[in-house]
């Protein structure tokens, strides 16, 4: 099989993302510097919030979508209309299961004013099922090129925020300004691709059911996979102060960058993969093994580096007030070899049908981290957060396949992956020598 496609989708996906992360670094940073500790913490307290009822909205549908525009059994008109709808339904639950949480936690008024802020954006992101049609047909590239517009114009504005001043609350909308770009570019693109038009999509109930009851385990996994992705700012905040969450969101944002590249590479291969279960199970483990080598390695570039300069990372992009975030970066980083690994592992249970396995693993996970928060927070600070995440990342994204006999062959597959990227290590580290020795 012919994979240029694929790389060169991958390529235009990785370009965007790659961008972001440069804007990420400088305005991103702007940002944090011009708010400070406090009000920076504050802003991604919200941002994690809203992150932990966000899987409502997607109702655990983005990677099953792709496979239904693959398989067509279902018209496209149908899985778009359908998916839009229930996506747009969806959303509207999430901001009363939103309310009624702030109502029951007794937040104080500016918490609770940029979580709605923040939370508004989720309606215009209903559009995105046009994105899991282009991705099965290969075209991300024309996303890719909208979040570059979109990035550049919402880029621009945060640098203006700052100029002027802005109040805080300011950043926030700032979240809706951009799913409205977002939104009226896939429509446009939709209609220039495909010929296509959202008043054309149609709505099936067969269909709505079909995806509900695939999705809904999905959605509970999300739930899980967003709170231990996020609850340890919220439990930072809690438990210490303001200031606190600002450090560790500093931290935590470098360190959670660079979780683009699996998901542009993981999401560009998908549909060869799939393919690939289809012929047989021995081609379709291979390319998860190479998949999970090349992830290893593309972690390990990351994490080695980051550690070695987590000081002057911190000094010279966020200056002294964040001087706390050093010790932080040192230990998140190393969780990224995991996040990587737990990426395949969602696939996989995507492309098994494992969606109840899914959900005991994300909540398992959740419930590790959360227990390993409670104890080492009090008595580490912020880094008990960053020790508690990648000790539940090394366990829910690796170890546990080891203990569940249909994720056996997965776990030795992640395995094995290890041991062929070692040794290539051994051998960089080795012919780096002989070329200083001489």
């Amino acid at each position: 099989m012919k994979h240029s496609k694929y790389f060169i989708n991958a390529i235009w996906l990785a370009l965007e993302k790659l961008l972001r992360l440069f804007a990420a670094l400088f305005v991103g940073v702007l940002i944090a510097r011009y708010l400070g500790p406090s009000n920076y913490g504050n802003l991604n307290f919200a941002i994690g919030f809203t992150s932990l009822f966000g899987a409502v909205a997607a109702l655990g549908l983005d990677s099953v979508l792709v496979r239904e525009f693959i398989g067509k059994k279902y018209a496209d008109l149908e899985i778009l209309g359908t998916s839009f709808v229930l996506k747009v339904a969806a959303t509207l639950l999430m901001w009363l299961l939103i309310f009624i949480a702030c109502s029951l936690l007794e937040y104080d008024t500016k918490s609770v004013t940029l979580i709605a802020i923040v939370s508004f954006a989720t309606i215009f992101q209903s559009t995105n099922v046009i994105d899991f049609k282009l991705q099965a047909h290969v075209k991300s590239k024309f996303v890719a090129k909208l979040l570059l517009l979109q990035l550049l114009v919402s880029s621009l504005f945060k640098v203006y925020l700052v100029y002027v001043e802005a109040s805080l609350e300011s950043f926030a909308w700032v979240f809706t300004f951009e799913s409205i770009i977002y939104s009226i570019g896939l429509l446009t693109i939709n209609k220039a691709v495909f010929k296509d038009s959202i008043l054309r999509w149609k709505w099936n109930k067969s269909l709505a059911l079909e995806l509900l009851k695939e999705g809904l385990p999905y959605i509970f996994a999300g739930i899980a996979i967003a709170a231990y992705l996020k609850i340890d700012i919220i439990m930072v905040k809690t438990l210490l102060d303001d200031h606190s969450a600002g450090v560790y969101s500093a931290a935590v944002r470098l360190s959670e960058a660079w979780y683009f590249l699996p998901a542009v590479i993981i999401s560009s291969f998908f549909p060869a993969i799939v393919k690939s279960k289809l012929v047989n199970n021995r081609m379709f483990y291979s390319q998860l093994k190479q998949l999970s080598a090349g992830l290893i390695m593309l972690a390990l570039f990351i994490s080695v580096p980051a550690s070695i300069f987590s000081t002057q990372i911190i000094n010279t992009l966020y200056g002294t007030d964040y001087s706390g975030s050093t010790s932080i970066l040192l230990i998140h980083i190393w969780s990224t070899i995991f996040v990587f690994l737990g990426m395949i592992s969602h696939r996989w249970h995507v492309i098994e049908k494992e969606q109840g396995m899914a959900l005991r693993r994300s909540v398992i996970g959740l419930l590790l981290n959360v227990t390993l928060n409670f104890f080492l927070i009090p008595i580490f600070g912020a880094e008990g957060a960053a020790i508690s995440t990648l000790i539940s990342q090394f366990y829910i994204s690796f170890l546990i396949d080891l203990f569940n006999r249909k994720t056996r062959k997965l776990f030795f597959v992640k395995l094995l992956s290890v041991t062929e990227v070692v040794p290539l290590l051994f051998y960089m580290k080795k012919k780096l020598k002989g070329e200083h020795g001489n």
